[in-house]
């Protein structure tokens, strides 16, 4: 269903891609927009339990999309350092596939806006965090992503760097 990465060498396993989700809290998320083309936007999420939790508005334009075709993606990059000596850039990140819903009930709604503010402000107390959803409930929307298909790549250098060993140069084409 889903190609495998031509790379493999550079693909990282699946706990490290779910560390990479959990470290950050900004990706872009890809949906099947009018005439065809994508639609891709930034947004805010927090992980747990294989999705993804987005706050949005209750409508707009990603809400309409997700109601016409649920089939997304969404996209982290965790690290983008260029290597100016080796003309290449030390990267790492991860995309997901899999299904995107509004989450209709103001419980849902809430346990998103807890999951993704808990993610993006680990400071933050418990407490204070539903202080801030209380305030903002009335206007809140959220979208859970549930991840069907993951993976992540790295370049070899940072792949070197993590595990120590060394990686072979590609070839032309490959």
């Amino acid at each position: 269903m889903f190609r495998e990465m031509r790379r493999k060498q550079q693909q990282i396993d699946q706990e490290l891609c779910i560390e990479v989700l959990k470290r950050n809290s900004t990706g872009v998320m890809g949906l099947i927009g009018d005439n065809g083309y994508p639609y891709t936007v930034p947004i805010t999420y927090g992980y747990k339990d294989g999705c993804l939790y987005m706050h949005c508005a209750k409508k707009g334009y990603k809400l309409d999309l997700i109601a016409r075709d649920p089939h997304a993606s969404f996209t982290v990059i965790d690290q983008d350092l260029p290597d100016s000596p080796k003309f290449t850039n030390r990267f790492r990140s991860v995309i997901c596939f899999g299904t995107a819903e509004y989450l209709e009930s103001e419980e849902d709604r809430r346990e998103a806006a807890m999951i993704l503010t808990k993610q993006s402000f680990p400071e933050k107390t418990e407490d204070d965090i539903n202080k801030m959803i209380d305030v903002k409930m009335p206007a809140l929307g959220g979208i859970r992503f549930t991840i069907v298909h993951m993976t992540g790549k790295e370049s070899r250098f940072v792949a070197q760097e993590r595990t120590g060993k060394s990686m072979p140069i590609p070839k032309p084409g490959e």
